[in-house]
């Protein structure tokens, strides 16, 4: 086979986190409901994404410091046989390789993988949900926490599933302490915000605030990784109406590489 003589490494893929990831780390006796956790409830946007969904219908969806923040299934498509923007209602639906580091690594033997790239789900692409907590030691508990479960799960075989990081990017000093803190537990790369201007006080990514992040990162020999949809939100609804849905959707995601431009 050609993956026997060339590695074939994916360097975008995601993990679908487990429901007690956050309540099992982080303290709910000192926090309470604004830990992040899974609700099954009914969503009222639900149409927004697929206008044949019912809203009342329940659904796995994280709330972040008491209020909905996104239902699992959008980022979880692994398995789901309808066209998006249809999505996955609970984890039943999902395809177990999604959250299970042991189906993972059997679903990219299948395939031919040789390695793949992890990023989150429930923080956003670029570490921007912590900020709807509002309470920064708890955005930074739950970096910890994101990261320690990251590197437990790809533990299982590390030299295949390389895990990038989580940053608290609104706070430098602490963005260098944990950055120093995983690359001894062995991550691979440092998760980084497009278009960081765009979140509370932080200015653009040419600023010289961010070189202490830079020149750790090069001292240490991480990547900084940019992932699409980590700045300024895409309307992916939007469009002319007598497109449809599907190619609305579909344009909006074109959107969100255009962003990594800035």
């Amino acid at each position: 086979m050609i993956t026997d003589e060339i590695k074939v490494i994916d360097v975008d893929t995601h993990v679908t986190e487990p429901y007690d990831l956050f309540t099992s780390r982080v303290s709910t006796k000192k926090w309470g409901d604004a830990v992040p956790h899974v609700r099954t409830i009914p969503w009222n946007t639900a149409r927004q994404w697929d206008p044949k969904a019912d809203p009342e219908t329940p659904r796995d969806i994280w709330i972040l410091n008491g209020q909905p923040s996104s239902p699992i299934g959008i980022t979880t498509m692994a398995g789901w046989r309808e066209w998006p923007p249809a999505h996955p209602s609970t984890i039943e639906d999902f395809d177990p390789g999604a959250y299970d580091a042991e189906k993972r690594l059997e679903r990219m033997d299948e395939y031919g993988m040789y390695a793949h790239v992890i990023y989150p789900n429930v923080a956003g692409f670029g570490n921007q949900n912590f900020l709807k907590l509002e309470d920064p030691e708890l955005m930074l508990a739950c970096v910890r926490a994101y990261n320690d479960f990251l590197h437990e799960w790809c533990g299982l075989n590390p030299d295949r599933l390389l895990p990038i990081m989580a940053v608290p990017f609104w706070d430098v000093d602490e963005t260098v302490k944990e950055i120093e803190r995983c690359a001894k537990l062995g991550h691979k790369g440092v998760l980084f915000p497009q278009q960081p201007h765009l979140f509370g006080d932080s200015p653009m990514l040419a600023d010289p605030h961010w070189n202490p992040v830079w020149h750790t990162a090069e001292d240490l020999g991480l990547s900084i990784n940019f992932h699409i949809g980590s700045g300024n939100p895409v309307d992916v609804h939007g469009g002319y109406e007598g497109n449809g849905q599907q190619a609305n959707y579909s344009a909006g995601t074109v959107r969100f590489f255009m962003d990594n431009m800035n």
